[in-house]
Order: structure tokens, then sequence, then C-alpha cells
């Protein structure tokens, strides 16, 4: 699955709705860490101003979401030895800030 965010197409694995007030959006990609991952360089993205949001799955079907989404409101990532899985959300908002 892919999130393209303007012209930036990011790997993923999931996403999630936050839609209570102004809503949000949670792409995440997980994957298991060994000798030939790759880690996607998304560390850029924070704070950039989105015109276009489409998450796309593996067969190439638009998903779609329920907010419209302006912002790349924060970027994090989370690393745990014990099952060696790495964690990265990117975090969308309506707003602008």
């Amino acid at each position: 699955m892919t999130i393209k965010l303007n012209d930036v197409l990011v790997p993923i694995t999931n996403f999630y709705e936050n839609l209570n007030g102004g809503s949000s959006l949670t792409a995440v990609n997980t994957f298991l860490v060994t000798k030939e991952s790759e880690f996607p360089d998304i560390a850029d993205l924070e704070g950039m101003d989105i015109v276009e949001c489409v998450i796309t799955n593996a067969d190439g079907v638009r998903i779609p979401t329920q907010g419209f989404y302006k912002r790349v409101n924060a970027i994090s990532i989370t690393y745990d030895d014990r099952n060696q899985y790495y964690t990265a959300n990117i975090i969308l908002g309506t707003e602008v800030i």
C-alpha cells in the first residue's frame, strides 16, 4: 500500500483516521528490521502543505479517506528491539498551522 502526498510516494502498511473534532489521519509503515531493510527517508515531509493525498492498495485500488487533509503535522518513529519492528507514523491534519 502507498500514500501519495503531492508528488511524494511513501510505502505504508496501514492507516487510521480520527474523525472527532479536527480530523487527522495517521499513515503507518511497520516492518521487521533485517540486514536488507531499507528505511524510507520521510523527515522532509513534516510541515508539508498537501494538495493531493491518495492512498492506494497493492492491487492499485484507491482507498477513500473521510477527511480532507491539508498538512503533514508530525512524523513519529519507533523501534522495538524485542521484536525488531520499526514503525514510522506520518500524521496528517485538516488545518494548515
